[in-house]
């Protein structure tokens, strides 16, 4: 509601005021009233209302004079006079302190609310302007931080327009000279947070490290890449100097560590020294693939980068096939030490491409697939394609999760092949089941359950043995229990429909039909 006070000499003109008008229905409070400009004068001093209704002669200090003073105190405030007489000074002051209006007496009730009402307008659109110019000093406010991540981005890239910074530069007081050494740093931040676990502003870690280089005597523009990655470009300062990179680095991931409670998680790639800015993309790109050295190294947290270059890795071409035969042995052990053994094979060299070795692993798996499918053993509902294999080894950041989860999965694979041998036993059982309540609604999910299979797989291996289905074999035995009913009894037709799990008697007979030649009726008469 927006807030009204009444001020006029008049007791009867105020209360008729008050009284005689709806003012909720114009979103409007009366909130005070006054006899005369001291009184009320005092009264909006204490309450600060947002429209003061007002007349223009009153004893003491009139209205003139009270407008004003509020004028000058409480600039804000919406204005409306009131008067009985039409002077065009009055008129012309009116107009001078901007009030929404003049409204002569007597007092009409439509004018007066319409008046009111465009104060209420007026109100609300100064409120609306002042929002809008809130709104645009905090953007202001923002737009440092935003220039910054803007610039860190694009100096990664070398697609930057150097004239266009150097003036942004300029405007915004930063310093980034076009010939210095630089050093790219690439900060990993912890990813897949927990559920219930705080989220780190983003804009708070880099606060603190734009604090932390500036305390060690260096500068840089840093940003963020995506939701995982800082970039920080270094210059001035010992950057030329390793060990002090060591220390700063190291400072640098103790700082950063406070936001995400010392979980760990958090890695520093360091990319060589180039000059000028042109070259900044290379430290970025080396930056990157030191990074990239934790995914064989997942306990440490430092990495520079280094140009030694591996040899390269394969596996020995017995390694496959030994794999496949130890794999239908049932030597679960003997698979497990060959992958342990291959693990730290490769991690005897840190410049492995990581594509590369995720390759070899998806190539274990495919090859434990090939063998199992050419053999023609069902595995279940949860065997994946090789895409879904491929891409879970993608998403891996570290060398010792792509081997665990393949030895999950090959563990998985030796238990699912075990099981198999358990199959013809549970066959007989759906048999034997389907034989003794063939009388009641019967689902193949039912059945699945009673003999501990999944459905997939009581269908598979159900067809693979007696070469039907089990919905086949279910109308097979109904078929044969009625037709028993029919040659030994005297029931009803309907009767032995429902006794055999045929809810509908007509659909029992075209269900019969289908499998004997004859409706139950003429087979009953064939006896």
């Amino acid at each position: 509601m927006v807030r009204m006070i009444v001020i006029d000499d008049e007791e009867a003109t105020r209360k008729g005021l008050i009284s005689n008008i709806d003012w909720g229905r114009l979103g409007v409070e009366i909130v005070g009233e006054a006899e005369d400009g001291i009184v009320g004068l005092n009264l909006v001093k204490r309450i600060r209302p947002e429209i003061v209704l007002l007349d223009v002669r009153m004893p003491r200090m009139d209205g003139l004079a009270c407008a004003r003073e509020l004028r000058r105190d409480f600039p804000e405030c919406k204005l409306i006079f009131m008067s009985g007489y039409s002077d065009k000074e009055y008129l012309k002051y009116a107009i001078q302190i901007k009030a929404v209006d003049f409204v002569e007496k007597p007092i009409v009730k439509e004018e007066i609310i319409q008046a009111v009402r465009d104060a209420v307008i007026s109100y609300k659109d100064d409120q609306a302007r002042l929002q809008q110019e809130i709104t645009i000093q905090k953007n202001v406010r923002q737009s440092m931080p935003l220039l910054n991540q803007e610039i860190a981005r694009e100096l990664t890239t070398g697609s930057f327009d150097f004239k266009k910074i150097s003036q942004d530069f300029i405007g915004y007081n930063i310093d980034i000279p076009p010939k210095a050494d630089y050093l790219v740093i690439v900060i990993k931040l912890p990813g897949d947070r927990r559920q219930g676990e705080e989220i780190v502003p983003k804009a708070l870690v880099l606060e603190s490290i734009a604090h932390r280089v500036d305390l060690e005597n260096y500068k840089c523009v840093c940003g963020s890449l995506d939701a995982e990655r800082i970039v920080v470009h270094l210059f001035g300062g010992m950057i030329a100097k390793k060990k002090s990179m060591e220390m700063l680095a190291q400072k640098l991931l103790d700082d950063t560590r406070v936001f995400y409670k010392n979980t760990g998680g958090i890695v520093l790639g360091i990319g060589p020294v180039v000059h000028g800015i042109a070259c900044i993309p290379d430290s970025f790109h080396k930056a990157e693939q030191a990074l990239r050295q934790h995914f064989f190294f997942e306990k440490k947290e430092i990495f520079f980068y280094h140009q030694d270059v591996s040899s390269g890795f394969a596996l020995r071409d017995d390694f496959l096939p030994n794999l496949e035969s130890a794999f239908w042995d049932g030597k679960l052990i003997e698979i497990i030490n060959s992958i342990e053994r291959l693990l730290r094979d490769i991690k005897m060299q840190d410049n492995h491409d990581i594509d590369y070795i995720k390759s070899v692993f998806f190539l274990i798996l495919k090859t434990l697939y090939d063998t199992i499918e050419r053999r023609d053993i069902f595995i279940g509902e949860e065997k994946e394609d090789t895409a879904l294999l491929w891409s879970t080894l993608l998403s891996f950041s570290t060398l010792n999760e792509v081997a665990g989860f393949v030895i999950e999965k090959i563990k998985h694979l030796f238990a699912s092949v075990e099981d198999l041998r358990g199959t013809s036993k549970k066959v007989g059982f759906a048999i034997n089941y389907v034989r003794e309540h063939y009388e009641a609604a019967l689902t193949v999910s039912e059945i699945a359950e009673k003999v501990e299979l999944s459905t997939p797989y009581l269908c598979y291996c159900f067809k693979k043995e007696t070469k039907k289905t089990v919905n086949q074999y279910i109308e097979e035995v109904r078929i044969e229990k009625s037709r028993e009913l029919i040659a030994k009894t005297s029931m009803k037709l309907n009767e032995i429909a429902r006794k055999v799990g045929y809810k509908n008697a007509g659909y029992f007979s075209k269900i019969f039909k289908e499998a004997t030649g004859m409706y139950p009726s003429e087979f009953r008469r064939s006896f």
